[in-house]
């Protein structure tokens, strides 16, 4: 309700907070899409890791916190590289496969619930499967979001993305203490394998809408001319 009087305010006001002509752009709209799909299933992705560490596998809070680190850091060398193959070569193809990398993380999450603790052979495998999908489609997202908008619009939709993201964000932490907050020992395991499977669920629900987003290449910088040649 208080999303349908903001966008209605948002309409009426002369001067709103959020221009939402925006949005006719499919790309822009599509991506924004995306972008709040996949805020949901990654943030309850990682807000579940701890709970998972800790209360099935019995890690003390910061050893759940060593655990999880590989799968962020593999997601800073998968966004450079991703980001180099999207400038060559748009970003609909790294986004639909990060969204089915990421499907398929979560997939292999839900085979573990069950399992006993092992980090090597368990947990390290998922944990970059995970970040690899994170890696390819949240900085592409990002990218492709305002890469058809014009050079005065740029901040103010990237504002508007970083916003729609949030708010994905939210859903996905409320989504997990919603399972797992009155979940006891008989239900737990149960509680898990939902979440694991809003992962599975929002990677490939991220790839069926980014395949209708339609970048280019990005633009070769102009050279200046010589001298001589003038």
């Amino acid at each position: 309700m208080l999303f349908a009087g903001f966008v209605r305010r948002t309409r009426e006001a002369a001067s709103p907070a959020v221009d939402l002509s925006l949005f006719s752009n499919h790309t822009y709209r599509l991506a924004n899409l995306a972008a709040f799909v996949f805020a949901i299933a990654s943030t309850a992705m990682f807000f579940n890791f701890v709970f998972f560490l800790t209360q099935r596998w019995g890690y003390t809070l910061f050893q759940a916190g060593l655990a999880i680190t590989p799968g962020p850091l593999v997601v800073i060398p998968v966004a450079v590289v991703a980001g180099r193959i999207a400038d060559r070569r748009g970003h609909r193809g790294v986004l639909v496969a990060g969204g089915l990398v990421f499907a398929f993380g979560g997939a292999l999450l839900y085979s573990a619930v069950e399992s006993s603790p092992d980090f090597v052979r368990t947990w390290l495998p998922r944990a970059l499967v995970t970040g690899t999908g994170v890696g390819l489609v949240l900085p592409s997202l990002s990218g492709a979001a305002v890469h058809g908008l014009p050079p005065g619009r740029l901040a103010l939709g990237s504002a508007i993305n970083q916003a729609v993201r949030q708010l994905g964000s939210v859903i996905g932490i409320g989504l997990v203490i919603a399972l797992l907050g009155r979940a006891g020992p008989a239900s737990e395991i149960g509680a898990f394998s939902s979440i694991a499977a809003i992962l599975v669920a929002g990677g490939a629900l991220t790839s069926l809408v980014c395949l209708g987003i339609k970048t280019g290449p990005r633009a070769a910088p102009l050279t200046a001319v010589p001298a001589a040649q003038v």
